[in-house]
């Protein structure tokens, strides 16, 4: 019988289950829907649950496995997280010899520096940073579309949107090419149809106009060069917001995750840029590894 972790990555767009041998070699992968706990935490336990159950399935057609350890990381589990445990401890109680459930920052934080001291920044649908200094978790931003989500895919793409609109307002031509690219994506044809568009919409559709702001900005297109360097900018704020949190005895490794800092170079750029000008003490940027493998040093921790 062969023991397998559990790592579970629940955000606003999918859930991604990964099951890893304590070494870390990883054994098998599977997608589900959204898991956001806070936007509805029974339809995102639910869609949670059917993802670990589709990967242990298949797992249990390829060999005997013993169960030590499933680690849940789920966004909005400070709102929505304990009717998440209930309902994982009712499926998978019997199964699991531990189930833990933290936020998806806090297992990408894990699987980033495995365990040690460092800054995550996430930018996906939306954003969060999170600081790890010794036994001390730090947090900034996170706190969703309506509040913040600075620098993320939201961000960017209410950053066009409301560019169109406001040259609307002002009796002027929408701005060009980025009012065509949204167009062509969304297959409308007029500004008012775009205001119909968002408010008729999940936040992660409207939040995937960033692709036509990032095609537009490799383009050369200087508003949307300008949208992403304040994405950017933003991003390095919440860093500043952590490193700022407690002293700094050394240079701090910062690792980035999410759609928008692993495919948009120019928001990557930017980012590295003003966290530069601030002074900010980092050592070095890295892409974080898959936020699953985060259930390898959580397992570690807990051994």
């Amino acid at each position: 019988m062969k023991d397998i972790l559990i790592g579970v990555d629940a955000g606003g767009t999918k859930t991604v289950a990964a099951a890893y041998t304590p070494d870390g070699t990883l054994i098998a992968t599977q997608s589900g829907a959204a898991g956001n706990v806070a936007a509805d935490p029974v339809a995102a336990s639910r869609a949670i649950i059917d993802t670990i159950e589709a990967l242990l399935t298949h797992i249990e057609g390829l060999f005997s496995a013993s169960l030590p350890l499933l680690c849940v990381g789920a966004a909005g589990v400070s709102r929505g997280g304990e009717i998440l445990t209930r309902a994982l401890d009712s499926a998978f109680g019997e199964r699991f010899d531990r189930i833990c459930v933290i936020s998806d920052a806090e297992l990408a934080l894990y699987a980033a520096h495995g365990g040690e001291d460092g800054l995550l920044l996430i930018a996906g649908t939306g954003s969060i940073g999170y600081r790890k200094s010794g036994s001390t978790l730090y947090r900034a931003g996170g706190w969703g579309h309506l509040l913040g989500d600075e620098g993320s895919a939201w961000a960017i793409a209410r950053a066009a949107i409301c560019a169109v609109l406001q040259a609307t307002d002002r009796g002027l031509p929408a701005p060009e090419p980025l009012w065509h690219a949204i167009a062509a994506q969304l297959q409308i044809d007029t500004p008012q149809a775009l205001l119909s568009y968002v408010y008729s919409h999940p936040k992660a559709d409207v939040a995937a106009l960033c692709r036509a702001v990032t095609q537009c900005a490799d383009g050369g297109d200087q508003l949307a060069l300008r949208i992403l360097h304040q994405a950017g900018e933003a991003l390095a704020n919440l860093a500043q917001e952590l490193v700022s949190r407690a002293p700094c005895q050394e240079q701090l490794p910062l690792a980035i995750s999410g759609s928008v800092l692993r495919h948009c170079t120019h928001v990557r750029a930017a980012l590295a840029r003003a966290a530069s000008e601030k002074n900010l003490p980092l050592s070095h940027i890295i892409s974080a590894d898959e936020p699953t493998r985060g259930v390898l040093s959580a397992f570690a921790s807990l051994s």
